[in-house]
């Protein structure tokens, strides 16, 4: 096979491992530098970086990345009753469609979400929480 390749195809080496055109990775095992892979120069540029308070620097699933050092829960109990992310419980019987939970707003790293909740009645006339 006598096939080439373009240019831009190529990535870069930095420290003995090869990364893609445009790759992003961190550039030591403490994630005090961010590197970009720039196709046009073959090589990595570096800049200085760090975590997010509240986060920390580690390999999960073999990718190194700013991770959350805790996680939280909320949770709606019955049909009326609510547990926040910071452990307040609140009673609430609002008819309307409310967002439990989601994303406010765009944020690198965060996958968009929402999880809609709406107090009702189900046909057996007991009270429920549909997830819309």
């Amino acid at each position: 096979m006598d096939n080439c390749i373009y240019d831009l195809c190529c990535g870069c080496v930095f420290d003995g491992l090869l990364h893609g055109p445009n790759e992003v990775f961190w550039g030591d095992p403490n994630c005090t530098q961010r590197c970009h892979c720039d196709p046009l120069l073959h090589r990595a540029l570096c800049q200085p970086s760090h975590c997010r308070d509240g986060e920390e620097c580690r390999v999960e699933g073999g990718i190194q990345d700013c991770y959350p050092k805790t996680y939280g829960t909320c949770s709606t109990i019955g049909v009326t009753h609510y547990e926040t992310f910071d452990g307040g419980n609140f009673t609430f019987q609002g008819s309307c469609v409310y967002q439990l939970v989601g994303v406010c707003g765009a944020s690198q790293g965060l996958v968009d979400f929402q999880v809609l909740v709406q107090n009702g009645h189900g046909q057996d006339g007991l009270s429920s929480v549909a997830m819309v």
